[in-house]
């Protein structure tokens, strides 16, 4: 995961998440925190997910197979909304359908 860890309301800011698989992933899903999405304006997504859905303020987006020894990258362009401030959990989940492959534990510092 690559974003930053602190920024001011109203920022234009991309996260990068780079995943390389080791054995094939049938349906890699990164999983989101409501930090990524709460009080943020998402301006892209690219590549866009097969399917999304929500499920207790996380957001869940399900990408298309990755063969063992291949990689993909997903890139999140957000703008903090400009009435934002403070500090928000932006941990991260990659799951392969319902088996969680590994997590990162993050937040963002959003400053007036």
């Amino acid at each position: 995961v690559s974003a930053p860890g602190a920024l001011r309301s109203g920022l234009l800011y991309q996260g990068r998440f780079h995943i390389e698989a080791h054995a094939l992933l049938r349906r890699p899903t990164l999983v989101l925190a409501r930090g990524w999405w709460d009080a943020m304006s998402v301006n892209s997504v690219e590549p866009q997910p097969v399917r999304s859905w929500s499920r207790d303020g996380h957001v869940a987006m399900e990408f298309g197979p990755v063969a063992a020894g291949r990689s993909f990258t997903v890139y999140l362009y957000l703008q903090a909304n400009p009435t934002t401030a403070g500090r928000r959990d932006q941990s991260v989940e990659l799951r392969d359908g319902a088996r969680t492959l590994a997590s990162i534990d993050r937040t963002v510092n959003v400053f007036p």
